[in-house]
């Protein structure tokens, strides 16, 4: 059984910007048509995306959408579950990602309306190394132009997870730009800091500046009339 953590996902039936739905499906070890290639690039798609997120996402395999847009875990079948194998779709991110993405698969079951169903959750973890960049371009019809729907992955493009709609694609809007660019930066900061002598003195020191004002802010008037009026 999943842990309780990973069943939260699976029953909140709602995608957003950290977690994606999937319906059942069957990881094809090497993609021979068109429907294969859906499978595969969707995913290694949504995983490029999900790295370049805050705090990563995850991706639910084995919910099935509903008219209103909201997704019903249905499960899938063993032979589904079991096709989705760590290495097979390592292989597939390392030639179509420009930096390593770390990723975990569990596949196990959860009891659901008296039945045990079988669903499989990728976690992917926040880069190091932001922004991944797609090093490879994809069509799922290899007989049709590349262009329009039939772009799988496109070369040297930036995937983020877009707040509207929430999907999986290429970064377009200055705001997207902008949070790239700035937890960039933040990251690189933190980086150059590690390798000084005084590290650790800077991490103190900005630790107590967190704490001093969340403290600050929680003492404050208008915190604590914001407190009254939610009744907290």
């Amino acid at each position: 059984m999943f842990p309780e953590e990973l069943r939260e996902y699976i029953i909140h039936g709602k995608e957003e910007t950290h977690i994606e739905y999937k319906d059942s499906m069957k990881w094809p070890r090497k993609p021979k048509n068109n429907k294969d290639k859906i499978v595969v690039f969707k995913i290694i798609k949504a995983m490029l995306a999900m790295a370049n997120h805050t705090n990563g996402g995850v991706i639910v395999i084995g919910a099935k959408e509903k008219a209103n847009g909201e997704f019903n875990p249905i499960g899938m079948s063993k032979v589904n579950s079991d096709s989705f194998k760590y290495d097979d779709i390592s292989r597939y991110v390392k030639g179509r990602s420009s930096a390593p993405i770390h990723f975990k698969i569990d596949r196990d079951t959860m009891l659901i309306r008296d039945k045990e169903r079988r669903f499989v959750i990728i976690q992917v973890a926040e880069t190091t190394e932001i922004p991944i960049i797609c090093i490879k371009s994809e069509k799922y019809d290899e007989a049709k132009p590349f262009l329009g729907d039939n772009i799988a992955l496109r070369e040297n493009a930036i995937y983020v997870r877009s707040k509207s709609p929430i999907e999986s694609r290429e970064i377009s809007s200055v705001d997207e730009w902008k949070d790239l660019i700035n937890r960039t930066m933040e990251k690189n900061r933190k980086e150059q800091l590690k390798k000084m002598p005084c590290y650790e003195f800077i991490q103190d020191k900005e630790k107590k500046q967190e704490l001093s004002a969340q403290r600050k802010n929680e003492t404050s008037p208008v915190f604590q009339k914001q407190l009254k009026r939610d009744a907290l």
